[in-house]
């Protein structure tokens, strides 16, 4: 007689917590994003879907352009394109010296920094903004790094 009251308030507490977790996994949608970005006080510009589906933003900060790919799941991936030359010891030089970020050669041999941030819960992140800190503050320590060698 007593497991009919517990029963019923398990159940009852499992349909809440399922209720309540069910906009965690929500799909990153550019409107949200947009909010996102502006309130954290960036110079964006939206450029759509690209082909995969992610949205796809152009950053800009002190003359600096990163571009912002955000996955329908949530995971981040910022990259900033650069067309200097430097040697392939001066990217694995950066490699070395900045955990977070990868320095590479594309295939129209442009100098790519890369950072990518995976969504752990499958939902949009509501910190974008301290990510992008984050790349720009390791971006301008990389290129400093870069310009050193030239």
């Amino acid at each position: 007689m007593k497991t009919k009251p517990y029963l019923f308030v398990t159940i009852l507490i499992c349909l809440l917590s399922l209720i309540a977790v069910r906009p965690a996994f929500a799909e990153c949608n550019t409107k949200d994003l947009e909010q996102e970005l502006s309130s954290g006080g960036w110079t964006f510009e939206s450029r759509g879907k690209d082909s995969d589906g992610d949205s796809v933003f152009r950053v800009v900060k002190d003359g600096t352009v990163a571009m912002l790919y955000a996955e329908p799941d949530g995971d981040l991936m910022f990259r900033s394109y650069f067309t200097a030359e430097h040697r392939l010891s001066d990217l694995n030089r950066i490699n070395r010296t900045f955990r977070y970020i990868q320095a590479y050669r594309d295939d129209d041999d442009d100098i790519v920094f890369g950072a990518d941030v995976p969504s752990w819960d499958d939902s949009c992140p509501g910190n974008i903004s301290d990510h992008m800190r984050l790349f720009f503050s390791i971006l301008e320590s990389a290129t400093s790094l870069l310009a050193e060698r030239q």
